[in-house]
């Protein structure tokens, strides 16, 4: 494993307490109704929308490489944010 590494995902809410003591901020239930449902057709260089509960964002996935630490990875996508006054950055290996 590599420093940064996400060892265990969680979708149970409950098991998720258990284990860390820890609470997401908003229900589940609650996130997922604000959410779109969204196919990307990175081959045709398409975005279909499927349902729409739109909030006010914008999503940039961008490709930084296997092998890219942090601040690479942050490099990588410097040229995207920018215009942008505040942004989020998470990353999966």
């Amino acid at each position: 494993m590599q420093p940064g590494d996400v060892p265990v995902t969680y979708a149970d809410v409950d098991e998720l307490i258990a284990d860390v003591g820890f609470k997401p901020a908003t229900e589940v239930e609650d996130g997922l109704e604000r959410f779109s449902d969204v196919t990307f057709s990175m081959k045709d260089n398409r975005m279909d929308v499927h349902k729409k509960r739109a909030e006010p964002w914008t999503v940039t996935l961008v490709d930084t490489g296997d092998n890219s630490m942090t601040g690479g990875r942050l490099g990588r996508v410097a040229n995207y944010l920018r215009e942008e006054e505040a942004f989020c950055f998470t990353y999966g290996d």
